[in-house]
């Protein structure tokens, strides 16, 4: 479901090269809409020192114009699946994906994090674009139930809970996980409407 330039895959070996084998990933729009940016990184971290709230807040909000992003990479906390490179010098440091805990959807999301605790520095190199066919992906959902409760369509319920019991320290976990669940509707679904 992604299309990414032969020639790309070379640039995104570069900029791992220059920052010292970092995990690079690429800017995603969708194939229909190839200047408005589908996915561009996100960062995870509590929202405010005051509110006990870990979240990922997106480095670029996805319907902007890639012209407002620029061309030099920056660092994220989380990679997706989608135009991405891995040294295999990371998967033998952290190892390889959680298939057992997350066998369609997460996988990414808790490798990224891994990933970051261990030290693996994570870019988004903007010159590089992945267009991909959204109607195939997670990124256009058919219904709230499918989003919360279907393997196919990202299975949140059960995905959130792991990533957040994993990732996020006890007392901040519950109320995480429904913040997290509750923005991730709002922004699907009820934003779009």
């Amino acid at each position: 479901d992604v299309v990414i330039d032969a020639n790309d895959v070379f640039r995104l070996l570069a900029t791992s090269r220059e920052n010292n084998n970092s995990i690079v990933a690429s800017l995603v729009v969708d194939y229909k809409s190839p200047k408005i940016v589908a996915w561009a990184g996100s960062r995870f971290s509590k929202l405010h020192k005051f509110i006990p709230i870990y979240a990922s807040k997106y480095v670029y909000k996805s319907g902007i114009n890639i012209a407002n992003i620029g061309l030099k990479p920056y660092e994220v906390d989380e990679v997706h699946g989608r135009g991405v490179i891995f040294p295999s010098s990371v998967f033998k440091e952290i190892g390889n994906y959680d298939g057992f805990s997350f066998p369609q959807y997460g996988g990414d999301t808790d490798f990224s994090f891994r990933a970051k605790a261990n030290g693996i520095k994570m870019l988004v190199d903007p010159r590089v674009i992945s267009k991909v066919f959204t109607e195939n992906t997670s990124l256009d959902h058919q219904s709230v139930y499918d989003y919360l409760f279907s393997r196919k369509n990202g299975e949140a319920v059960y995905v959130w809970w792991k990533i957040y019991r994993k990732h996020v320290p006890i007392s901040y976990f519950l109320q995480s996980y429904l913040f997290t669940l509750l923005l991730n509707i709002y922004r699907k679904f009820v934003r779009k409407a």
